[in-house]
């Protein structure tokens, strides 16, 4: 019996060995960034709540047991681990699940969440859990229901944040938040940040990012 390396090996089979290796030593050796990610996560999310719109149900070790599909061929010519850095997850992603369903998922699985203001809040997308947006609670004012996304079929979880960024109340029935609890968050709140829009009725109040002072000069008070 004798061992000698494998000198021939065609680019075909170097694809196939560095993803045995890859599925061996686990996803992490990819150059995963935050938005690739979120896109598998929203491929997932796809899956469970949009099935009957051709979006395939994912199971936690998919990312890896398909792989032959969305990460072989973008192997083709390398033959080391440190060449996997210049894989473009996202784009992988994207290629694989083809159109028009990528339009689909953009569509109804947004990277972000337009506010009341006009301003975008990333929205945090995991397998099995709700979506979850950030959003300064001053953003939210007058906004009467939850976001919903996926044809209206699941509601955002949104983070209320103070005008430090420090997360106030977390619900995902923004109606029930203004009626009830703000009223504590509002006695609390206006004492350590005086400068900032607290008003009595949220429900009817002008959202905004600016502060107390200059929303008092722009409407004559």
């Amino acid at each position: 019996m004798q061992r000698r390396p494998l000198t021939e090996l065609n680019p075909q089979q170097k694809a196939q060995c560095l993803l045995e290796g890859v599925r061996e030593l686990g996803e992490s050796v990819l150059p995963w960034d935050t938005q690739s990610q979120q896109y598998w996560q929203r491929i997932c999310c796809a899956g469970e709540w949009l099935s009957d719109l051709g979006f395939e149900a994912m199971a936690a070790d998919s990312l890896m047991t398909k792989a032959c599909e969305w990460l072989l061929p973008a192997l083709d010519g390398m033959s080391r681990l440190e060449q996997l850095k210049s894989l473009k997850l996202k784009s992988l992603l994207r290629d694989w699940l083809g159109w028009p369903l990528s339009a689909r998922l953009d569509e109804l699985l947004p990277e972000s969440l337009e506010t009341p203001t006009g301003s975008r809040a990333r929205i945090e997308y995991q397998m099995g859990q709700a979506p979850l947006v950030a959003v300064k609670l001053q953003e939210m004012l007058g906004q009467v229901d939850s976001p919903r996304i996926a044809e209206g079929r699941v509601a955002v979880v949104v983070d209320l944040l103070s005008p430090a960024r420090r997360p106030l109340q977390r619900t995902s029935d923004l109606r029930s938040f203004w009626q009830g609890a703000y009223t504590e968050v509002r006695k609390e709140m206006r004492g350590r940040y005086p400068k900032h829009y607290w008003p009595e009725d949220p429900l009817t109040a002008e959202p905004t990012r600016r502060l107390k002072k200059h929303l008092e000069q722009s409407s004559g008070r």
